[in-house]
């Protein structure tokens, strides 16, 4: 059976070069692309397109590169000779190189080992993948068979496999097909790199509003993907177009039901999570808040710093504060300074209002000590950071001035490494506290702060 394929095979790449002895580029090609070279089938079997452009059945190209491998010989396309796969990738590396320096000898330029990371980097900086893929798209579409011949005894003697409906328009087709055309571009899409907003964003929102027009049934993460991109444009004009955009996938994912109810929670909490960051552009803090309690509910919420700033903007500092020790527990590891200051700042603002609502003598000793619990806690964070000590120690003394109005001096717990030798006064006495809200055991010396 083996020594029967080999001879088919021989037979079939003489006729190829019996009948087409000059072939040197798919440009000079002027063969019908709507039948395989190799087998003459009206239309190729499961269709193979290769990086040089020429298209065949994908079992005919697989027996070809594996009977080319059995011969010790480079796996090449049949028509224009041209390389597979990441021999394709070395030379097209080794050849731009040779036209930068062509002092260069090619033989040195195909000893470089050149790694296959390196080759996608510069596709994607270029954005080769994208017009490549756009390119094979519309070649794939013009190369469709719009009639298939009907099925006889010959054909059915054959392996069976799965007859494709004819179709006149593509724009008409089944549900069937509909859905390998939105698979097509959803890929398609996905080529696109989210760097910065360049040409090729407004290429994919033309593909988006292309694909949402000519779609049969809601397509919600097509609409999440367009107005992620018409967000990233920075535009107010567009906002509206994008919260509508938001608004629609909500209203698409509340019909979800059965077994697509997690998918939709998802896009209900990506969503929220848009309209939020369109609110809070906007300086719409109230709404902002809403969205954020409501991507809370689906476990959307990606950076809780966002939305304590909203709930610090409208006076609401106990929800503020609990937003903000969550983002400081995400970064437990290594905390931003923006996170902190905040904290510090939401801490200040909360005793602020205490003291004005309930006045300094009826407040009661819990939430006094609660309050500077937290503060000093940060404090200790900020205090890491060497070019903050200054704001530290001032956080601290205003917040010990607001506990103790009535004393010009008094003794007070500060971490031991926030003191420096420029200090003025130290006493001797070191205690160790342990406190619930610390994450290890540090040691605090108590020194006498001038106000």
């Amino acid at each position: 059976m083996a020594t029967m394929t080999t001879m088919s095979l021989t037979n079939a790449v003489s006729a190829l070069r019996n009948r087409l002895p000059t072939m040197g580029s798919p440009k000079q090609a002027s063969y019908d692309c709507e039948e395989c070279p190799i087998c003459w089938s009206d239309m190729p079997s499961n269709p193979k397109i290769l990086p040089c452009g020429h298209i065949f059945c994908r079992k005919c190209i697989r027996d070809m590169a594996q009977y080319q491998e059995e011969r010790e010989a480079d796996a090449c396309c049949p028509m224009c000779r041209g390389p597979l796969k990441k021999v394709c990738a070395k030379r097209l590396w080794a050849e731009a190189m040779m036209h930068e320096n062509e002092g260069y000898e090619l033989s040195r330029m195909q000893q470089v080992e050149v790694s296959v990371t390196a080759v996608h980097r510069l596709m994607i900086e270029g954005q080769r993948e994208y017009r490549m893929a756009v390119k094979k798209l519309e070649e794939c579409l013009e190369a469709l068979k719009m009639d298939h011949e009907r099925a006889t005894r010959d054909t059915m003697s054959r392996r069976r496999r799965r007859r494709r409906p004819g179709f006149t328009n593509p724009a008409r087709r089944d549900a069937k097909n509909r859905h390998q055309q939105m698979r097509v571009l959803c890929k398609l899409i996905e080529l696109v790199p989210m760097a910065r907003y360049d040409d090729s964003d407004e290429r994919t929102i033309q593909l988006l509003r292309t694909a949402l027009a000519q779609a049969d049934k809601p397509m919600p993460h097509l609409n999440l993907r367009l107005a992620k991109l018409l967000h990233r444009q920075f535009d107010e004009d567009l906002m509206e177009e994008v919260i509508s955009e938001y608004s629609r996938i909500l209203q698409i994912a509340k019909e979800y039901k059965g077994t697509a109810g997690r998918h939709a929670k998802k896009l209900q909490g990506q969503a929220h999570y848009g309209l939020a960051r369109c609110y809070h552009q906007q300086l719409n803090y109230k709404q902002a808040c809403r969205q954020y309690s409501a991507c809370e509910r689906y476990n959307a919420l990606q950076d809780h710093g966002l939305a304590a700033e909203c709930h610090y903007a409208i006076g609401n500092y106990v929800q503020a504060m609990d937003y903000a020790s969550m983002q400081l527990r995400k970064e437990s590891t290594r905390p931003t300074i923006e996170t902190l200051l905040l904290m510090a700042r939401i801490c200040k603002a909360y005793f602020l209002s205490i003291r004005s609502y309930r006045g300094i003598d009826t407040m009661d000793y819990k939430c006094r000590c609660e309050t500077y619990r937290r503060c000093v806690r940060h404090a200790q964070l900020l205090a890491r950071h060497d070019h903050h000590y200054e704001e530290v120690c001032r956080h601290t003394k205003l917040l010990h001035h607001l506990i103790y109005p009535t004393h010009n001096k008094k003794r007070t717990i500060i971490p031991s490494y926030v003191v420096r030798e420029s200090s003025s006064e130290k006493d001797d006495d070191v205690s160790c506290d342990d406190n619930e809200d610390l994450d290890t055991e540090e040691c605090y010396t108590e020194v006498s702060v001038e106000l």
